[in-house]
């Protein structure tokens, strides 16, 4: 069961991200993607899986943003716990400088999503801004 609804808040975060941040996707300041962890599978499927590069404890929710800035979110029902080979995975790229973020509940999910993409969006603007001035020359120039 609550593999059912860690994949039903994965599924209306992602969807809500495109709507709401549809502009930011098309501009690429914003890219969200899922992995399929959560899809049951038999041992074969499990095998090519592997062998095709999946391996365990990778968060649910990966978004990346404008400026080389990443979030994941490892989604969990309301009280559940991480695995072993998740937070193995967690500290280890905690370690190398990317933000994971764990929550059980959709709201606060949410709410990390939009800070990020707002963060995002302010990075975007500053190097639009930056590559106008440099297009325009140096403001020290003499006139």
């Amino acid at each position: 069961m609550s593999k059912q609804l860690e994949h039903g808040m994965q599924c209306r975060l992602i969807g809500r991200t495109r709507i709401q941040y549809r502009r930011q996707i098309e501009l690429n300041i914003l890219h969200i993607q899922s992995d399929q962890n959560a899809e049951p599978r038999d041992p074969v499927r499990g095998r090519r899986l592997k062998a095709a590069g999946m391996v365990a404890g990778v968060p649910d929710v990966l978004i990346t943003g404008f400026g080389a800035r990443v979030l994941w979110i490892e989604l969990k029902a309301p009280g559940g716990k991480i695995s072993k080979s998740q937070r193995a995975w967690h500290e280890t790229h905690r370690t190398m400088g990317f933000q994971v973020e764990v929550c059980d509940d959709e709201e606060t999910a949410w709410a990390l999503i939009q800070d990020f993409a707002r963060v995002s969006e302010w990075a975007w603007e500053q190097a639009q801004q930056a590559a106008a001035g440099a297009a325009d020359g140096a403001p020290w120039e003499a006139v």
